[in-house]
């Protein structure tokens, strides 16, 4: 069995349940289409936290935003939320939506919330692609994982952490512009 589980491609999305009477953590990963390096900088980080602010069905705890991914740990607001794949979709549609011009998102503070890389090339680029659809800016399904414990949530968050110092781009973990926590998701 643990070996069909190592050569999974897709996760199995598991629905929302309580454990010992306390909600389930989730961790997840999300990845822009074709890996554009377009999600890291000021703008987009705006249109994540206000996706997430507005899609309520979820609260979002840490986070941390890569140039082609993120990732997140969240929680089911309540027992009858939805579950984590569509609740994702939903979020990823807002922002989509906004970068386009259009929907709730289109601005940030009076401000166009279009990033000017994704007005230019890579957004070109991430859209001509044979192997997505006409406008797909995010790769089609989510990676997200059960976190079991109290310590693997604080391993898994110092592991997430260091991504921006493992590729380089910073020196400390503390200096990454593109990270903070909406909710306290605490055990």
């Amino acid at each position: 069995m643990s070996d069909l589980l190592s050569r999974r491609k897709h996760p199995i999305h598991l629905p929302n349940m309580l454990r010992h009477n306390e909600p389930v953590i989730v961790f997840l990963t999300v990845c822009s289409a074709n890996r554009s390096p377009i999600l890291a900088n000021a703008q987009m980080h705006g249109l994540f936290v206000d996706a997430w602010l507005m899609s309520r069905q979820w609260s979002v705890g840490r986070y941390i935003i890569m140039p082609d991914h993120v990732h997140l740990f969240c929680s089911p607001a309540s027992i009858e939320s939805i579950n984590v794949k569509t609740w994702a979709a939903y979020w990823k549609s807002l922002m989509s939506r906004g970068l386009r011009g259009y929907g709730p998102l289109a601005t940030v503070d009076g401000v166009e919330a279009v990033p000017p890389l994704l007005t230019q090339n890579v957004l070109k680029e991430s859209m001509s692609s044979p192997t997505n659809h006409k406008s797909a800016i995010w790769q089609r399904d989510v990676w997200d994982t059960q976190v079991r414990s109290s310590d693997g949530y604080h391993e898994k968050w110092e592991y997430v952490r260091m991504n921006p110092v493992r590729k380089g781009l910073i020196k400390n973990p503390d200096e990454w512009p593109f990270q903070g926590e909406l909710s306290n998701l605490s055990w």
